[in-house]
């Protein structure tokens, strides 16, 4: 993808937009770091087992939907016959419909029922 000269200026002027917010609001807000006992804190978390667990199983499940990601298209596209217009739609479909049903709005048995 290739971006125009008047492209980069909005992005780097949007860029700076955001740098200068940055150092004028949320620097003056923030206390100063102080970091006591960080690097034990930082031990104890990594030798619990039960943190480790529970990282690690979050970890596999965006893993797996990091995977559903990269090759969806590869299947939709190239191994069904399915246009990539088609393709974006329906994977965008699909993603308003499991966001509708994870955030409760429309649960899934409820549409099945009708």
């Amino acid at each position: 993808m290739r971006f125009s000269g008047s492209t980069r200026a909005w992005f780097i002027g949007l860029a700076a937009s955001v740098l200068r917010s940055l150092k004028r609001f949320a620097l003056k807000t923030a206390p100063p770091a102080r970091c006591t006992g960080c690097p034990e804190a930082y031990y104890e978390l990594l030798t619990d087992k039960a943190f480790i667990g529970y990282r690690a199983t979050g970890r596999a499940g965006h893993g797996g939907m990091f995977a559903i990601f990269v090759g969806s298209p590869f299947v939709s596209i190239e191994l069904f016959p399915c246009s990539p217009d088609r393709f974006g739609f329906f994977f965008g479909a699909n993603a308003v419909a499991s966001e509708s049903r994870i955030a409760g709005k429309h649960p899934a048995h409820t549409r099945l029922d009708r």
